[in-house]
């Protein structure tokens, strides 16, 4: 695209300096020089005239497209480099989410692991406490009377 913007404006420079005017049939610099002759010998001086009219109008309208064009590429790389920025939070964040349900599912496989300790601890303690009773009924089997 920029080649194209190029050679646009190359042409353009070398061209003859505008506005151009269609001077029926032909046209013709700002100082009234002919720059190109359109009449044919086809007679059809409608054609010849509208072809004079966009020749006239390409004059400006070329550089001012071009303009036009490289104002378009500014603001679409602007505008890339703001879903870039977009795009680069987005990543940070789904990185960060990523990270931060590894972590909810380590600790809940902790805590799973934890409670299942805390279960055999209980089922322990109640097993010894179980045994202490035991051992206490039997004690209490083996006190002389009256104490």
């Amino acid at each position: 695209m920029n080649e194209l913007i190029q050679q646009a404006r190359e042409m353009c420079e070398i061209a003859s300096d505008g506005p151009w005017e269609n001077g029926c049939g032909y046209v013709k610099d700002q100082k009234g020089v002919m720059i190109c002759n359109l009449m044919s010998t086809r007679g059809d001086f409608g054609e010849e005239n509208n072809n004079a009219d966009f020749i006239v109008a390409s004059r400006i309208l070329v550089p001012q497209l071009c303009d036009a064009l490289e104002a378009a590429q500014k603001e679409i790389a602007g505008l890339q480099k703001q879903i870039d920025t977009i795009t680069g939070g987005y990543d940070y964040y789904a990185n960060r989410s990523q990270q931060f349900e590894n972590a909810a599912k380590e600790w809940a496989a902790e805590n799973k692991r934890l409670t299942s300790r805390a279960e055999k601890a209980e089922a322990e303690r109640d097993t010894y406490k179980a045994a202490l009773e035991a051992l206490h009924i039997n004690m209490d089997l083996f006190k002389p009377e009256g104490e």
